[in-house]
């Protein structure tokens, strides 16, 4: 005997099952991996920037057909104000370019309120922004900046015309 010229034997898996043995064993093993449960997985939070700071909130049942109004109230904002829009993302800031195109009308007549997550785009840690509501300039205020810059015009110049070019 010659104990120098043992050959190896290459083990592959699943060779004793043989190939009708490794054909029931695939699907079964395709199965038990579909049916993992995987309804313990990590809630989809999103937040909500507003005037009173950032809440955190999880998406309404983990649905992505949950709708604006219902991400909204869930957050304990109230959907009765006339002038309520809102943004996803930060405010300033839009994929497009055009932030009236990003800007959401949730108020009681608008049109955005029934828009699903999924359509926004809101994943995980998406942020929506709360605008505030436009504030109305008083003619009392106009009048009284417009005086002051007549009364600003007639004082000294520090800086020579030279100067200022």
């Amino acid at each position: 005997m010659n104990m120098g010229t043992r050959q190896r034997r290459t083990v592959v898996p699943f060779t004793c099952l043989g190939m009708t043995g490794f054909a029931i064993f695939l699907p079964l093993l395709v199965i038990a991996i579909s049916s993992l449960d995987f309804a313990n997985a990590a809630p989809t939070v999103l937040r909500i920037r507003s005037i009173d700071g950032v809440l955190r909130v999880q998406l309404p049942n983990d649905d992505p057909n949950s709708t604006l109004s219902s991400i909204l109230i869930s957050a304990g904002i109230d959907l009765d104000d006339d002038h309520l829009k809102c943004q996803v993302g930060l405010p300033g800031r839009s994929a497009g370019g055009d932030n009236a195109s990003n800007t959401l009308d949730v108020s009681p007549s608008g049109a955005d309120r029934e828009r699903t997550a999924a359509e926004l785009g809101l994943k995980h840690g998406s942020m929506i922004t709360i605008l505030p509501p436009p504030t109305a300039k008083n003619d009392a205020e106009d009048s009284k900046s417009e005086n002051d810059a007549e009364k600003n015009s007639d004082r000294f110049d520090p800086y020579p015309d030279l100067a200022k070019s």
